[in-house]
């Protein structure tokens, strides 16, 4: 076997270990997806409200990140400029992360492990924006040199910054939550904790 063999088995290998993780992440993220839609809590919220479990905050990030590192590996690969584009959107991400949290983290119900969450329309505009930035990625970056490549490299890197911030200040204000809660016998519709 030569050179150029081995590593296109390797690169297969590769593949087929992205192509299983990514399945992983999928099926969790659709079981936990389904379980909190299915909890009898939702039938007691207000309109624009709805109970996630909490696993689904841990899970997302992870899948996040898997999906855009395949979507930017031959950039990221392709040079130092890329990886500092990267690092730059995780960082500007990570504030986006933060305030969605806050904006959209209304409660717990710690005993079912769920995490009660505003609906927003935001989530709809950064889902579109992940799309469209999927699809020019595909189409506008033939040369990885130019600088809407590397902007749309920041920008993809930016949706990981905020899903992991995202995901760590819905866990850290869910605990809190749950803390108060339980000093104080609270039920679900207590005040939030500062």
């Amino acid at each position: 076997m030569n050179n150029a063999q081995t590593e296109s088995a390797a690169v297969q290998d590769a593949n087929i270990v992205v192509a299983l993780v990514v399945l992983a992440l999928f099926v969790a993220v659709i079981v936990l997806v389904r379980r909190g839609r299915r909890d009898p809590v939702n039938n007691e919220l207000p309109r624009g409200q709805r109970a996630r479990p909490i696993a689904l905050e841990w899970v997302e990030p992870w899948l996040d990140l898997v999906v855009v590192v395949v979507v930017l590996w031959a950039e990221l690969t392709s040079g130092w400029a890329h990886v500092m584009a990267a690092i730059i959107g995780v960082i500007l991400g990570a504030p986006i992360g933060y305030v969605r949290a806050r904006t959209m983290f209304v409660g717990a119900v710690p005993e079912r492990n769920l995490v009660i969450m505003r609906r927003s329309g935001l989530e709809y505009v950064l889902l579109a924006f992940l799309l469209g930035v999927n699809i020019a990625s595909h189409y506008l970056t033939a040369d990885t040199t130019s600088v809407f490549s590397l902007i749309l490299t920041a920008l993809i890197a930016l949706l990981v910054g905020e899903a992991f911030v995202r995901s760590a200040s819905m866990t850290v204000r869910y605990r809190r939550w749950s803390a108060s809660a339980a000093r104080r016998g609270a039920t679900e519709d207590s005040q939030q904790p500062s």
